[in-house]
């Protein structure tokens, strides 16, 4: 390519082929007795994962005020096969019913965008004008048949396998969506003085979506506009410490259907944020501490009952977080965060009720990794750290109280540098054998977390 022009390329296939695992049961909303290897499934139950991506972007200097940038994102994948999955704990205290479901996906999504970027004094300002163009067309097949059977049950503490499949009425959902947005965006960054910096930006979307509903030969869809703006401040109090502000709206489609076979209205929502960033020690040491507000209406839930989502009204996130990172020396760096997050549904129904905890969500979560870089030596170059992760309790089932207990985890990691275009890694992962519980969508469908573990990595460089 010309000196001013520029290309790059990126590529990612993957095949995939494992055992669908629904995770463990919570019997009673409790904790013990269930091993977290516990699997509910059936060994041969195999799903086929195919993903294939490729991406570019090309960049062209038009001139020292203008440059143009061209970008295009495709990925199509697959995902086939059979899997045994556990319905809610009998009144025994120890079987569970389970459904047998063949899956048929697969989707199809590309993104372009053009942009062009100008950098220029006008009225006495420096500006960095952004005019940007987006186009996405999205399209899935999704069919999931479950095929019935009676009882198709297994014992939760002592699991037998090898039960013959379900061969009986087969029922489900089969549908085909299409999303196709267009947009257009508008972004000026604008240094007012030396201290004073600032941003304005707006975008105009369009979309529509159509879903065809094979299950009871129905058609919906609809079509949205959405203007959503954003605006922000940065005010260097001096050299080394800035305050900043800012706010937004957003709006995004929501995919796939409610159990009644319609398309959900778009997730919309407003967000500010505020904080102090900070480089100290001759910028070794560096630090953000930020205070935020989000609220959104239309946010998809999984709601347990139908195993489909619906639309939660109203839902609010709160709270502040902090991230730092620091070279601590010449030899040991350091990279942590902290945060916390009041997050609940404001507006709900009789399912999922305002004041419910958001699904997942961590009032209090940090982490630390702290490493130490060889100067000299054989191991010039080479490194070993730790890092630290605490999780806490977080809602396991919309609309319940059935919750995750908090966890923590140790991790230790080490990479030798073989030579300058070579590098062996090796991560002790969980090193104390913490039982913990990673997520979640309801009390019979639990994820455990990984027990002690290593991986072995090589970094080849060209």
């Amino acid at each position: 390519m010309k000196p001013d022009t520029s290309l790059l390329v990126e590529t990612e296939f993957v095949r995939q082929t494992s055992t669908f695992d629904r995770g463990v049961v919570a019997p009673n909303n409790k904790w013990s007795g269930v091993s977290r290897s516990t699997f509910l499934g059936e060994p041969d139950d195999d799903i086929d994962n195919d993903n294939n991506m490729v991406q570019f972007a090309l960049d062209h200097q038009l001139s020292d005020v203008w440059s143009l940038r061209l970008a295009s994102h495709y990925k199509q994948g697959e995902m086939s096969g059979f899997a045994s999955e556990a319905r809610p704990l009998n009144a025994d205290g120890r079987t569970v019913n389970r459904r047998y479901r063949e899956r048929d996906n697969n989707w199809h999504d590309s993104i372009t965008q053009l942009e062009l970027r100008g950098h220029f004094d006008a009225v006495g300002l420096e500006h960095e004008v952004l005019i940007g163009t987006e186009y996405e067309n999205y399209r899935k097949n999704e069919r999931v048949t479950t095929i019935a059977s009676s009882p198709y049950a297994i014992d939760i503490y002592n699991p037998v396998y090898g039960q013959p499949k379900p061969n009986g009425a087969r029922s489900g959902t089969d549908f085909y969506e299409h999303i196709e947005s267009r947009a257009l965006n508008l972004q000026d960054q604008i240094v007012f003085t030396d201290k004073l910096r600032g941003m304005i930006g707006a975008r105009y979307e369009h979309f529509d979506q159509q879903v065809d509903y094979f299950t009871t030969n129905a058609t919906s869809g609809q079509r949205h506009d959405a203007f959503t703006q954003r605006a922000g401040l940065l005010y260097q109090l001096t050299p080394q410490v800035g305050l900043f502000a800012n706010a937004s709206t957003s709006f995004k489609p929501n995919n796939g259907l409610d159990a009644a076979g319609k398309t959900f209205d778009p997730e919309e929502g407003i967000g500010y944020e505020a904080g102090i960033k900070s480089e100290l020690f001759d910028n070794r040491l560096s630090t953000t501490l930020a205070a935020f507000h989000i609220e959104k209406e239309n946010v998809l839930a999984l709601d347990p009952g139908t195993d489909t989502n619906r639309a939660v009204g109203k839902a609010r996130s709160q709270g502040f977080d902090m991230q730092f990172t620091g070279q601590i020396t010449d030899t040991v760096r350091i990279i942590g965060a902290f945060a916390y997050i009041d997050a609940e549904v404001t507006k709900g129904d009789r399912t999922i009720p305002a004041g419910s905890r958001i699904l997942g969500v961590a009032k209090h979560s940090g982490s630390l990794l702290s490493v130490y870089e060889f100067q000299e030596g054989v191991l010039r170059g080479s490194d070993v750290g730790a890092a630290y992760t605490y999780v806490g309790d977080r809602s396991g089932q919309s609309g319940t109280d059935f919750e995750l207990p908090a966890y923590q985890t140790v991790d230790l990691l080490a990479h030798y540098k073989a030579s300058e275009n070579v590098t062996v890694g090796l991560n002790l992962n969980n090193i104390f054998d913490e039982k913990y519980y990673e997520r979640s969508y309801s009390n019979y469908w639990v994820a455990p977390g990984e027990p002690r573990n290593f991986t072995v990595s090589l970094t080849l460089g060209l």
